[in-house]
This record gives C-alpha cells, sequence and structure tokens, in this order.
C-alpha cells in the first residue's frame, strides 16, 4: 500500500473557514487537512480499506462539528461507510451528512485535544470497498462543518484500486510560497514545463489563469480580497495538482 498527499479544490459553498483544526493520518505525520490523500491498494488488501483521519480542535473552545461526505468521483459498484463517533453510518446518498439526533448527538471536540466530551477519539474513518473486479479509482471528499452547516475545514480520500500491484506515474510536484500571502505568492512547478496555474476562491470562480514560464511564476495578489484560494497547476502528461493559499493583507 502507498500513500500520497495531494491538494485538494473544494466546490462546496463556504458561509466560514477556519485555519484552526488540524487532521492527521493516525494522528502522526503532517497536518493534511485542505489536501487529499492517495492510497494505491490492489486485490491483496483486507476491505473495506479503512482510513483514519485524527481531527483537532484548536479553535479556543469545544466545538460540535458533523461531517459532509461527497461521492467526488466514484464509479458504480463502490460502496463506503462515514465512522464519525459515536459511530459508523450508511451514507443514504451521495451527499450525506451525519446526523445530530437524540439517540446520535454530532460530538463535541475538547478544544486543544482530539478529544469529545465522551472521552471518545475524535477520529474520522472512511471505510471504503471497491468494485473487485477491473481497476478503478475513486475520490470521496469529508468537509468538517458546524451544526449551522458552516465549512471548517476539509480532508480528501482517493483510493486507486488494481487487480494486481503496479507503479504509479509521479505527480507534479508545486510548491507555494508564502503562504499566508499579502502581496504576491511564487508557484514553482517541478519536473515539467510550459504548466499553467488557475488561481480559484472557494466558490470554484476562476481569477486568475497564468502560464509557468520555465519552473516559477511570481503572482500579484495585492488587489485580492482576503480568504482562502486553490491554485490549481496543470501540465501535459501530468498529474493536475492543487494548492490551498490563504490571502491576508
Amino acid at each position: 500500500m502507498k500513500r500520497i498527499l495531494l491538494s485538494t479544490l473544494s466546490f462546496v459553498i463556504l458561509s466560514t473557514v477556519s485555519a484552526q483544526v488540524e487532521i492527521t493520518v493516525d494522528g502522526t505525520g503532517p497536518d493534511v487537512s485542505g489536501t487529499t490523500v492517495v492510497v494505491n491498494v490492489d486485490a491483496s488488501t483486507e476491505f473495506p480499506y479503512d482510513e483514519h483521519f485524527i481531527v483537532t480542535n484548536s479553535t479556543g473552545s469545544d466545538a460540535q462539528w458533523r461531517i459532509t461526505r461527497v461521492k467526488q468521483s466514484v464509479p458504480a459498484g463502490w460502496s463506503d461507510l462515514v465512522c464519525w463517533p459515536p459511530q459508523c453510518f450508511i451514507p443514504s446518498s451521495d451527499l450525506y451528512v451525519t446526523p445530530n439526533s437524540g439517540g446520535t448527538p454530532a460530538p463535541t471536540i475538547v478544544n486543544g485535544t482530539s478529544q469529545t466530551t465522551n472521552g471518545e477519539l475524535a477520529e474520522l474513518k472512511p471505510k471504503i470497498t471497491p468494485d473487485m473486479s477491473s481497476n478503478s479509482s475513486a475520490t470521496y471528499m469529508y468537509y468538517i462543518t458546524d451544526l449551522s452547516g458552516n465549512y471548517v475545514d476539509s480532508v480528501g480520500l482517493q483510493l486507486n484500486f488494481t487487480l494486481g500491484i503496479e507503479e504509479q506515474a509521479p505527480s507534479l510536484s508545486v510548491n507555494v510560497a508564502p503562504n499566508p500571502a499579502s502581496d504576491y505568492i511564487k508557484v514553482k512547478a517541478e519536473g515539467v514545463h510550459g504548466a499553467t496555474a488557475k488561481i480559484m476562491d472557494v466558490l470554484g470562480n476562476i481569477v486568475m489563469k497564468e502560464t509557468i514560464i520555465g519552473s516559477s511564476k511570481t503572482i500579484d495578489v495585492s488587489k485580492f480580497r482576503n480568504g482562502i484560494y486553490f491554485i490549481v497547476v496543470e501540465a501535459p502528461g501530468a498529474k493536475t495538482v492543487n494548492r490551498k493559499v490563504i490571502v491576508r493583507h
């Protein structure tokens, strides 16, 4: 099994945003919030495949959160469960929101921890079973929202299934700095030439498109409004790479 991190792009309408949430795989390694975790599996993998995303609340106060699961690109024949305290749930539609009722209330995550007020681990655990008859790939998005539906943060999971072990093509390497940015950002794309970079807002609107000459491009963001943007870098023969950047003047 091979795990890769890519950035991801959110196309749902976001009411508010917060950078004070940390999501890690198995509680270790880098913060993967705002990215897509790519996992390569084959027929020898035990299914359903479980991914373990540990959510830490650093917002400054206890927070009651739900999970919205969206099928972004899922072939027919795949199935999944969404596990979020207090239990696992069977999604009833392509866009599914974990419940908040008297029997299954949304968990409250204690500020500064990955623990709920009930003493459970704040673990988002997708359980996915692919179509075992052919090579295929699926992408699921998981959005953390408050009880009013306001966006808090997100993480994606792309599961690539092959009948046998296959080497995956290398991905385009992209670096964006500084982040947060106030006047400019420098987009550096390694391994390709003639890449293009699109900057999109949280509603999916393209606000700028530039060609990367050589391996880097400096983009003026001094007139951008404060907020979160997504930089989509594309190049012939390479996988598209997205990066999240915060503009703050």
